[in-house]
């Protein structure tokens, strides 16, 4: 049970214009930095205020970017504005305007306004479902954040960090991510944080049953109200702690709660969520026997859908409607050829209330006669039962052993902890060894970060190695296959390579070697890759590039090379390369787009080096030469 609650982000408030940026509840820290210190225009537009009206922190910021020439206050702009498009789901906007920020703050060498717009695009990566992206770059926000000491920035990463987790069905991960969120979050004074990593630790609880865990800490949530955006924080609150307390039996406290998000809902203008809460109260009103009351609960939840524009509304309605017939006993042949057909058109996913739906039609066909139809439901919600608590089991089992591991790695880390103080205690150092202790992990991390581009970067060149072609080629690759567009690679060799070294030595080679790779990632587009393959051979990945723009690109890095004044030891060279390129269907597989590329490559030499073929194989019998 995932509610909106997971979609959302945190919103925090911005300060003055000052340096330096205090705390307190009512203000609290700000993960807006960014905005806090721009021009009055941009702070206005707050987090809280983008995601409370993102249409009109749209039509705002759309004309002010334009406006404002490049540097900080453009900068910034564009970090409010790529947030709230992301907010209304303009996707392709929002990354552009969101990639515009980040590149100017990484040119101007500050990493900590590069990390926190950094969290925003992870609501662009999120919507666009790709977890790996968003996972890769939510690791470097957590590091950037340990490495300043923001610890607002961290917790806030970790927590976005557990929902896509989430998503993905790594719960283990995901709650251990929650855990350590909270815990920095409760160290601070900004409520409105703790309120968002509680509730989706509720619901995570929820997914795996354990409610009263769930209960516990929804319950913590709820008496520490977030200081912005109170109530849809409550009414999820409520309708969380509802659902719990329904499933432990608790039903009379139950509707006290479900009641309490309705009446949430109708002050919030929620039509959506008025017309779920009414029909858990119909639900709970006839466990309970109240029948009339669940009556009017139910046909409060039909009023309420009736008003909606969304999937849910034609099954919301049809379900809230045979509730009614239920109560009264009087099964009619419409409701339950209607019910049929939600059932046969909407797709499984889009209905939180999957159960409900067979169970009813189920009990439908058996009343009016067609047992035939009555089984086959029976059997589909079996099998969805099946499915779910098999599926759950596994999430569980994985939750347990992520558990005892976190459970061994704490108790490892207070023997350390106790070492750590005796040793402090009988040294009499106890804030030197601290100060060491908080160097020495920057200078991990910063190692850490050091091995990670090492993995991925070939040492001579210092652009990407075969291990990075490839990673990225999987990522191109699966994009490509998502959004239904061909992949274009290419592959590159010094032409007569093995002539330089042994005219002028390897160590001659080595200068050729560096100086092309400087030349092709100069000449390249930003979105495009290039890597050392192996030896003198080069690869390159183009995204969304067609025959005449992988052409063209290439074209200007093979006459980069010729045209460069090359030397060595002052005597003259004359370095060349010959190119490959293949335009695949992104379903060939990667041996296949080598071989093709090198065939290519390979035809180049043939054909008198120092030139181009292309050859798109999604067209069959297209060839060209550059």
């Amino acid at each position: 049970m995932f509610s909106a609650a997971l979609t959302r982000n945190v919103v925090i408030l911005a300060n003055d214009d000052t340096d330096m940026i205090e705390q307190t509840e009512t203000t609290p820290m700000i993960s807006e930095r960014i905005i806090a210190l721009a021009c009055p225009e941009v702070r206005t537009w707050t987090l809280d205020c983008i995601y409370s009206d993102p249409a009109a922190a749209v039509e705002a910021l759309a004309g002010l970017v334009d406006r404002l020439d490049a540097g900080p206050d453009r900068a910034a702009a564009q970090f409010a504005y790529g947030t709230a498009l992301a907010v209304i789901g303009e996707l392709r906007r929002a990354e552009d305007q969101l990639t515009s920020a980040l590149d100017f703050y990484r040119a101007q060498g500050d990493e900590l306004s590069a990390a926190h717009v950094l969290l925003r695009a992870n609501l662009v990566w999120h919507q666009h479902g790709d977890a790996e992206r968003a996972l890769a770059h939510l690791a470097t926000v957590v590091e950037t954040a340990r490495i300043h000491g923001d610890a607002w920035l961290e917790s806030a990463a970790l927590s976005d960090t557990a929902l896509v987790q989430l998503r993905i069905g790594s719960m283990a991960d995901g709650l251990a991510n929650l855990f350590e969120s909270l815990e920095i979050a409760n160290n601070g004074t900004d409520s409105t944080l703790r309120a968002v990593i509680r509730l989706n630790l509720g619901f995570a609880l929820y997914d795996l049953h354990d409610y009263d865990a769930a209960v516990a800490i929804v319950q913590e949530g709820l008496a520490d109200p977030p200081s912005t955006r109170e109530l849809p924080f409550l009414f999820d609150g409520h309708s969380l702690l509802g659902a719990c307390l329904e499933q432990l039996g608790e039903h009379d406290r139950a509707l006290e709660c479900v009641r309490t998000a309705r009446q949430i809902a109708l002050e919030l203008v929620y039509p959506y969520g008025h017309a779920e809460a009414a029909y858990d109260e119909g639900r709970l009103f006839y466990r309970l026997g109240q029948l009339e009351e669940a009556r009017a609960a139910f046909q409060r939840s039909i009023e309420g859908y009736t008003t909606l524009d969304s999937p849910n509304r034609d099954a919301g309605l049809v379900v809230s409607t045979w509730w009614l017939e239920l109560i009264d006993q009087r099964f009619t042949q419409e409701t339950l050829d209607r019910l049929v057909f939600v059932s046969n058109t909407m797709p499984t996913a889009a209905y939180s209330r999957t159960f409900d739906l067979h169970d009813a039609i189920a009990q439908s066909a058996e009343a009016l006669g067609n047992a035939d139809l009555a089984i086959v439901h029976l059997r589909e919600s079996r099998r969805l039962a099946e499915t779910y608590w098999r599926e759950l089991g596994d999430r569980q089992t994985r939750v347990a052993h992520r558990r005892f591991q976190l459970e061994t790695a704490q108790q490892a880390a207070e023997q350390e902890r106790t070492l750590r103080q005796q040793l402090a205690v009988a040294l009499g150092e106890s804030e030197e060894l601290n100060r060491s202790n908080q160097a020495l992990l920057k200078q991990l991390h910063a190692q850490s970060a050091r091995l990670e581009r090492q993995a991925i970067e070939d040492p001579l060149t210092r652009i990407g190695n075969r291990r990075h072609f490839i990673r990225q080629v999987q990522i191109e690759t699966a994009r490509c296959r998502e959004n239904d567009h061909p992949v274009t690679i290419a592959f590159a060799d010094i032409d007569d390579f093995k002539e330089v070294n042994d005219a002028h030595s390897h160590r001659a080679g080595d200068t050729v070697l560096h100086d092309v790779a400087r030349l092709m990632a100069a000449n390249i587009r930003e979105i495009d890759t290039v890597a050392r393959y192996g030896g003198e051979e080069f690869a390159f990945i183009l995204p969304e590039a067609n025959e005449a723009v992988a052409t063209h690109q290439l074209e200007q890095v093979r006459s980069a090379v010729e045209r460069n004044p090359w030397q060595i030891g002052g005597r003259n060279l004359h370095v060349t390369i010959s190119i490959g390129v293949v335009r695949l269907d992104p379903s060939t597989s990667m041996d296949e787009m080598v071989t093709r590329a090198d065939e290519l490559l390979y035809l180049a030499k043939r054909s008198g080096k120092n030139q181009i073929q292309f050859r798109d194989f999604t067209t069959p019998n297209r060839a060209a030469t550059a």
